[in-house]
Order: structure tokens, then C-alpha cells, then sequence
């Protein structure tokens, strides 16, 4: 008995208002210090709005879906106002002088004669085993937490950085194979 009159005390001198959480009429979160990385871009509403990673060059959304927070990572290019934050761009843009519209611009010049096209790699079976060893070497190197330069694992195979970047692209380019591959580098890994 003495419980319910309490509540019925709480409802009536409180109001409903205890029953209830506070929803989504707080304000968003604000950045601790004058000089920090981060940046809160206001949208129309007060629930929503865009979190800018300066120094990342990372942005988010903040939205409150199904009573929750949620922060979404979204492409930094779509936010108009990204550019003019990180310091990429100025910040008041100012209109060309008529004399400045007024003058022709001289026409781009075309390169003389195009550049030629880079040749073509050819691997042998003997670069395409010394890849297998040196691509497990350095799986194993970068699982283990060791990882040594990719510049000092391909002289020992009789690699350079052209036939290790055109093996990987034949590799990669079959499912199969690179799977296979993988496979047998985790095999032969601790």
C-alpha cells in the first residue's frame, strides 16, 4: 500500500514525465578544446549531424535510429562545407573582375608525341615460383608481427618490384589461384 501511494504520488505531482527517457532533445556533443581535430556540422535537425576528422580527413553522420546512436562513415566529398574546414579551399569566395572574364584564355597545349605505353611483363614458371616463396615469406613475416621490407625479401628470390607487382596482378586476377596461394601461406605460417 505504501508503494502505491508513492507512485501515485510521483504521477501526480511529477506528471509522466519520469516515466519517460529523454530522447533525442539533447544536444549532440561538443568538442573539449578550441583547437581540436574534430568538427560537428549542425543539419536541420539537432539529432543529426556530421562529424569532421580534420586531421584523418574522415567523416561520419550521427543519426538516432531504433532509440540508439549511431555514427555512420560516409564519404567526406558529399559534405559541401568539407573542404572550406579541412582548409582546402578558401573560405569567402570572391568574384572575378570583368577585365579578368574579359581576357581569352589561351588554348591547353597538347602534348608532341604521346607517352609510350609501358611493356608488358612476361613471367616465367620460374618468377612465378619465386613470387609463391617470397609472398609466403612476407605473409608469414606480417603475420607473425615482424614484418620485414618488401625491398629485402624480393632480391633474395631473384624478384624486383616490376615482376613482384606483375606476378601479384596474374595471381590476384584468378580466384582459384590466389586462393590457392593464400591457403598455402597460412598453411606454412606458425
Amino acid at each position: 500500500m505504501k508503494n502505491a501511494v508513492a507512485i501515485l504520488a510521483l504521477l501526480l505531482f511529477g506528471g509522466c514525465g519520469a516515466l519517460w527517457q529523454p530522447g533525442v532533445r539533447h544536444e549532440p556533443m561538443k568538442p573539449t578544446a578550441q583547437n581540436s581535430d574534430l568538427v560537428f556540422v549542425r543539419t536541420g535537425d539537432r539529432a543529426y549531424y556530421y562529424v569532421i576528422d580534420k586531421k584523418r580527413h574522415v567523416c561520419f553522420f550521427h543519426s538516432t535510429l531504433y532509440g540508439k546512436q549511431h555514427m555512420t562513415e560516409m564519404d567526406c566529398n558529399k559534405l559541401p562545407e568539407f573542404n572550406e574546414l579541412v582548409g582546402n579551399a578558401p573560405r569567402t569566395r570572391t568574384r572575378p573582375s570583368p577585365r579578368a572574364a574579359a581576357k581569352p584564355r589561351p588554348a591547353p597545349v597538347a602534348p608532341a608525341r604521346p607517352a609510350p605505353a609501358a611493356r608488358p611483363t612476361t613471367l616465367s614458371n620460374e618468377d612465378r615460383n619465386a613470387f609463391r616463396r617470397a609472398y609466403i615469406q612476407h605473409f608469414c613475416a606480417r603475420r607473425s608481427g615482424t614484418e620485414e621490407p618488401l625491398a629485402a625479401i624480393l632480391p633474395r628470390h631473384g624478384l624486383d618490384a616490376r615482376k613482384w607487382n606483375a606476378a601479384k596482378t596474374e595471381f590476384s586476377a584468378d580466384k582459384d589461384l590466389w586462393s590457392a596461394l593464400t591457403t598455402e601461406a597460412m598453411e606454412a605460417c606458425p
